[in-house]
């Protein structure tokens, strides 16, 4: 029995392995989205005997599903809350964990920028500053060199 089972996990495993990554995210956006009929709600029984907070959860559980099989008695909304949450944690949690990691990065290439700024412009202004005292010894050696 037991080797029958690994054998059915491994093929499972191989099939899985197999389907592409769209398949597998629609197979699973469909399996989410299979609305079924939900039943109509019924209050407990016991209703008054229930201590207070217990009374007030299950009223609040009875309204609640009363809303949801008056809006939607075939599971429609069921479904497609499911549907929006499934989706909602396939972006969340992917966003949830690269973000900061980009933000990070983007952070490290603005401070990287600016020291690379500082170091051209202080290479421009030592450049500039060298080519003014070259200037200035030049237009010395020419008023020297009339004087004599």
């Amino acid at each position: 029995m037991s080797k029958a089972i690994v054998a059915a996990t491994t093929g499972a495993l191989q099939n899985t392995a197999q389907r592409s990554l769209l398949e597998l995210l629609g197979s699973t956006f469909q399996a989410a989205y299979e609305p079924n009929h939900v039943s109509p709600p019924v209050i407990e029984p016991k209703l008054t005997e229930l201590p207070t907070l217990e009374r007030i959860a299950e009223v609040f559980r009875y309204k609640t599903l009363r809303l949801e099989y008056e809006l939607s008695s075939n599971g429609g909304l069921r479904a497609y809350i499911k549907l929006i949450m499934l989706t909602s944690f396939l972006l969340g949690i992917p966003a949830i964990l690269i973000v900061p990691i980009i933000t990070s990065i983007f952070g490290q290439f603005v401070t990287w920028s600016a020291y690379l700024l500082q170091a051209v412009q202080n290479i421009l202004y030592t450049l500039l500053s060298i080519v003014a005292t070259m200037v200035i010894i030049w237009v010395v050696m020419l008023l020297l060199g009339r004087h004599r």
